[in-house]
């Protein structure tokens, strides 16, 4: 009797579990990062995207880089400690970002590094796009 109580909390534990694949977490996150950077509620945009990625330019000028940003996921990775993620930047440059599992984000997920922002800001650098 235990073993077929065993059996069945097993069954049901895999027939419940939904999959988790890492570009739809990158597609949703972009779309929210999107959202939130229209609105320019630099506080909430702060809960998705890591104070690094301002490091080196004007909020707004990465704001408005996120809001407008075109990007084409090509290839996702969970890599420790989040996701890694190619991106085709306006359909041109390749390049990368990363997201890390945070508490304080709404979404659960934070943009910890955006190397296609240097692409989109920074057009006379190849130093962040990544080279075919």
């Amino acid at each position: 009797m235990r073993f077929q109580l065993c059996l069945f909390i097993i069954y049901v534990n895999t027939a419940v579990s939904i999959p988790i694949y890492a570009d739809d977490i990158v597609q949703k996150q972009m779309s929210t990062i999107k959202t939130v950077a229209h609105t320019r509620n630099f506080t909430k945009l702060l809960t998705l995207v890591s104070e690094s990625v301002f490091e080196f330019e004007n909020w707004d000028t990465v704001r408005e880089a996120l809001e407008n940003a075109n990007l084409l996921v090509i290839d996702t990775k969970f890599r420790h400690p989040g996701i890694v993620a190619k991106v085709i930047v306006n359909g041109d440059r390749l390049s990368d970002m990363e997201f890390t599992r945070d508490e304080k984000s709404s979404t659960g997920w934070i943009l910890s590094r955006a190397g296609f922002l240097e692409c989109l800001l920074d057009n006379d650098s190849e130093s962040f796009c990544i080279e075919d």
